[in-house]
């Protein structure tokens, strides 16, 4: 299960690099922000958490920046 969204994660990601539409970095950020859910579940406990340290860190800076997307 956690292939298949790694797969639509990098597509979806490769049509948003070459097709700049606003709504798909919407959709990049949902559909890896989905992904990024669906392994941490299935990760250990030390893995687990330092991905959602990580994770909340880089949401935390790019909020911060005020740049958008």
């Amino acid at each position: 299960m956690t292939k298949k969204y790694k797969k639509d994660m990098c597509g979806v990601f490769l049509i948003q690099y070459f097709v700049h539409y606003h709504w798909l970095q919407h959709l990049v950020a949902a559909v890896s922000l989905l992904t990024f859910m669906v392994s941490a579940i299935k990760a250990k406990s030390f893995p687990r958490s330092l991905g959602i340290l990580m994770l909340g860190t880089g949401v935390t800076l790019e909020f911060n920046k005020d740049t958008g997307l």
